[in-house]
């Protein structure tokens, strides 16, 4: 008896290390469907989490070409005055149609000079364009403002 609860305890280490593979290449998958799809829900979270990591390239994905320079400008600022402690996204609202939304975030940011954390709540409007979703308008320096960093 003592044998076949050797060989059972063995076997399931294995099998829940294969369901996590197949859990997290489903995930990747998905993430990727998602992107391709003009996924409002990935496209607003991408480009958040791209801004609270400082990746400033993946997040140009989502500006409209007319908007890159001056969101170059004041994200460089952003970047090397502000830390983020969270990005919280409180509502995605789309139209009707699902071709433009408004998205409802809290974003906790800090100086690099101090903890004091400050909450900063915000409306962002989002347009699908062909197959792809930019942010029409990527305030940025609402946090300089907020923190009063020139």
């Amino acid at each position: 008896m003592s044998k076949l609860r050797e060989k059972d305890f063995t076997k399931k280490p294995l099998l829940i290390f294969l369901l996590g593979v197949f859990l997290i290449m489903g995930g990747c998958m998905g993430m990727r469907e998602g992107a391709k799809k003009g996924d409002l829900n990935f496209a607003v979270n991408d480009y958040l989490q791209s801004i609270r990591w400082g990746l400033l390239a993946r997040a140009l994905t989502y500006i409209p070409q007319d908007q890159q320079d001056h969101f170059i400008k004041v994200t460089e600022k952003v970047f090397d005055s502000v830390s983020f402690a969270d990005i919280e996204v409180r509502a995605i609202l789309p139209n009707e149609e699902i071709t433009s939304a408004k998205v409802m975030i809290n974003v906790g940011i800090y100086t690099k000079d101090t903890l004091k954390l400050i909450t900063v709540k915000q409306v962002q409007h989002w347009q699908k364009i062909g197959d792809h979703w930019y942010i029409m308008d990527p305030d940025l320096e609402i946090f300089l403002k907020k923190l009063n960093i020139n």
